[in-house]
């Protein structure tokens, strides 16, 4: 009796799995040819595998950076804008946070072009604590 050719293939596709995810599996084969290609499965299944993961960090790290970055899109209503970053930035958000005090707080959002959303959280983290702020959120982008 020879075996069903769709047992042989199913056969063969769960050899080539196991040669790609255990690289030690096709050791145990006797025959030079099945070696060969056991370690050519292994190895584009190491490059699979790596071309993955790379594939992964790069939207993680894309989505960081986004994050960092202050570029994502801002999902308030009712918020005040204040566009560009100067020395008088702070006293002007401080003002607002005392208008917003009666409304239990709000929503203050810095759009500045030339100043990094890291450079001007650093200049505000000092001087802007949650007593200044009255219940006021500052979003920097």
């Amino acid at each position: 009796e020879s075996p069903d050719s769709g047992q042989v293939v199913l056969a063969a596709l769960w050899t080539a799995w196991t040669f790609m995810c255990d690289p030690g599996v096709h050791t145990d084969a006797e025959d030079a040819f099945v070696r060969g290609v056991g370690a050519m499965i292994t190895i584009l299944g190491i490059l699979t595998a790596s071309t993955v993961v790379a594939l992964i960090v790069e939207a993680v790290n894309k989505k960081v950076e986004a994050l960092t970055a202050g570029s994502l899109h801002i999902p308030e209503s009712g918020h005040v804008v204040v566009l560009g970053w100067s020395a008088q930035a702070v006293p002007l958000i401080v003002e607002l946070c005392e208008a917003n005090e009666s409304e239990g707080g709000g929503v203050i959002v810095i759009l500045a072009e030339h100043v990094s959303k890291r450079d001007m959280e650093a200049e505000t983290a000092s001087v802007l604590t949650p007593a200044l702020l009255k219940g006021t959120r500052v979003l920097y982008r």
